[in-house]
């Protein structure tokens, strides 16, 4: 059993939105939104706030922080203690304790051609 706090509103608002469209051109693809583990200033306090969109093909650390208004899709991964305002996508990979990508900002990485 986890000993986080987690928002319950938070919980109840993910399990009814599972889907997204992040303007890219995909549309509505499967998608959750991000509980924060920690507030800002004080790293790693529990507080299960409701986050910005994830896109499921994205990977976001449970200690990273995506404020409401911020996105990660396609295949970005988003690391420990990273805060995220603004857009990651593509292969994009943002790390490192404290890293910001601030709002208006997209990250983006190249996608593969597979």
């Amino acid at each position: 059993m986890s000993t986080r706090a987690i928002n319950a509103d938070a919980v109840e608002y993910q399990a009814q939105h599972t889907a997204h469209d992040f303007r890219d051109g995909a549309g509505r693809v499967p998608a959750h939104r991000h509980i924060n583990y920690y507030q800002i200033g004080e790293p790693y306090n529990p507080c299960g706030s409701l986050g910005g969109w994830v896109a499921d093909t994205a990977t976001v650390h449970e200690k990273a922080y995506v404020d409401i208004v911020g996105k990660v899709y396609g295949h970005a991964e988003v690391g420990e203690g990273v805060q995220v305002y603004g857009c990651v996508c593509g292969n994009a990979k943002i790390t490192g304790i404290g890293t910001v990508v601030p709002e208006g900002v997209t990250v983006a990485g190249k996608e593969e051609n597979k």
